[in-house]
């Protein structure tokens, strides 16, 4: 058998080490897997649907739909929060100097998911939120949310949010950026609202495994306030405290919408040539 384009032509001599170069190709051009090569055990087609739980390259999804409740006449307006009385149940009110906690405990579906690999595998690690937070001057004396910012003029909260696989937060995959003017502890995202959509391409070992979204927020107190440790001591300066409040408010602090999932891309499985 020759293999073109190479070959040994009419009237020449068979040189087995030119007929060995076109088997070396050969061999190259069958190992290649593209879909030139495979006619069996591929995608049939280019459909979405091949994507799913059935096939086990689809993690999840889990989501919850919230209901904000935003009013439209009103530019800048807020939704309705868990404190108001028709507010959605399924609004997740963030945690304040507590951690991180799995997103929708408590409240509606939880961003949890679980899976086993029986490889090491490739995954593609998706999340995506809307946060929204009541204004730090919204209501009148006597309301409690504005009597709570009003003793602490001057902070804001600050939400932090990130995917956390077998128990390992995964940088880059939420807000904890370092504030820029120097006047906070606290780190994380200060506005009132976002759109959040973190991800993370990773390769995970064999094994079991969960992948959580998590959210919580961090102390926001005014750096002033803060006195060095003495280190001859080990101790604190009395002097120093937590004016934000270890119970921070949180019903006006919240997580809407949200969704959670991966696509595994697996390996180890076989792939049969042409015959």
């Amino acid at each position: 058998m020759l293999f073109l384009p190479r070959g040994v032509a009419i009237t020449e001599i068979v040189d087995p080490e030119k007929l060995a170069m076109d088997f070396v190709a050969a061999l190259g051009l069958a190992g290649a897997t593209t879909q030139y090569q495979w006619k069996q055990d591929g995608f049939s087609q280019a459909n979405i649907g091949l994507v799913s739980t059935e096939n086990l390259l689809l993690l999840g999804p889990v989501s919850q739909i919230v209901h904000m409740q935003f009013q439209p006449s009103v530019v800048d307006g807020d939704p309705k929060f868990p404190d108001d009385a028709v507010a959605d149940t399924n609004m997740w009110k963030i945690p304040y100097n507590r951690g991180y906690d799995v997103i929708g405990r408590g409240a509606g579906t939880e961003m949890l998911l679980r899976w086993d690999s029986t490889y090491p595998e490739m995954v593609f690690l998706v999340f995506c939120a809307q946060y929204c937070r009541r204004s730090v001057s919204a209501g009148a004396p006597g309301d409690p949310w504005y009597d709570y910012w009003a003793a602490v003029a001057g902070r804001s909260p600050r939400m932090q949010s990130r995917l956390r696989l077998d128990g390992a937060l995964l940088a880059g995959t939420g807000p904890f950026a370092s504030t820029q003017d120097g006047l906070y502890r606290g780190t994380g995202y200060g506005h009132r609202g976002m759109s959040l959509c973190a991800i993370a391409p990773m390769v995970v070992p064999p094994g079991s495994h969960i992948l959580e979204a998590v959210a919580g927020q961090a102390p926001a107190e005014a750096s002033s306030n803060s006195v060095p440790f003495d280190l001859t001591t080990v101790t604190q300066d009395a002097t120093e405290t937590e004016n934000y409040g270890d119970a921070g408010p949180t019903d006006g602090i919240c997580i809407g919408n949200r969704l959670l999932f991966g696509v595994r891309i697996a390996r180890g499985g076989l792939v049969r040539g042409m015959q």
